[in-house]
């Protein structure tokens, strides 16, 4: 389960992050670029790939509800991070005392066993 926990930490983390870096570019149609200095400034490829795209990075619905429900994550998860940080910072640099669960004792070892001479079937003839 641990795996399984990592893999999905990993995938949410990719894209939020994705989404995060290319929201801009997929929301250009709706002229978030369209007020800002790049596209009212000289007419370089960069600023003409993001202020009149030829196609317009789309996807669907689904999709962008799940970037967008990543993105969240990924950025709660970074204000979590600053914060836990910003604690130990005011606390010296102590990390929070926490409830330590009791660890519990190992069972007593058996016996000694007695080793043994031969391996395989006990008793049967080759």
């Amino acid at each position: 389960m641990n795996r399984i926990k990592d893999y999905a930490g990993f995938a949410v983390w990719f894209i939020g992050l994705g989404t995060i870096v290319l929201w801009p570019v997929a929301l250009r149609d709706s002229g978030l670029f369209a007020g800002s200095a790049v596209c009212r400034g000289d007419s370089s490829a960069l600023s003409h790939w993001l202020c009149s795209p030829a196609q317009p990075a789309m996807l669907s619905p689904g999709l962008q509800l799940i970037g967008l429900l990543s993105a969240a994550f990924v950025i709660i998860r970074i204000l979590f991070f600053a914060l836990l940080a910003a604690r130990q910072r005011l606390t010296g640099g102590k990390p929070p005392p926490r409830a330590l669960p009791r660890r519990r004792r190992p069972a007593a070892m058996p016996a000694k066993v007695k080793p043994r001479t031969q391996f395989g079937l006990r008793g049967v003839s080759h």
